[in-house]
């Protein structure tokens, strides 16, 4: 065994960022349809039904603000999440499409079955 052998193999810089932290485009998705359904929630809470650092919550939070899909309650004790309407309807259609695209994914994975393999064919 040489030295280059025992040496970890390199891996592209996207492929190494795209498994330390989750996308922020389907966070922002999830939130939305996440808040679409509780109506109102705190940061922490929606990091934990979601799986991800509060953090992140709080990063796409802010974005969410800023475009209006979301705002903050009016109480100044706790920050509580409110979906506004538009919001709502962000959401909604994140939701459509979400079950769209799992139809046609359902759809491939059946017609998939039903082809023999070709990798062992039957005797």
């Amino acid at each position: 065994m040489n030295a280059q052998s025992l040496r970890p193999m390199k891996q592209h810089p996207r492929q190494r960022a795209a498994r330390r932290k989750p996308p922020a485009a389907r966070i922002k998705y999830a939130m939305l349809e996440a808040l679409s359904e509780l109506g109102d929630a705190e940061p922490a809470v929606l990091a934990e039904s979601l799986n991800v650092p509060v953090q992140s919550v709080r990063k796409v939070s802010q974005r969410l603000i800023v475009s209006g899909l979301v705002r903050l309650s009016g109480d100044a004790v706790d920050d509580r999440l409110v979906i506004t309407p538009n919001g709502k309807l962000v959401a909604e259609s994140a939701r459509k499409e979400r079950r769209k695209r799992l139809e046609r994914n359902s759809g491939a994975t059946a017609a998939m079955d039903k082809e023999p393999s070709r990798r062992n064919p039957a005797p």
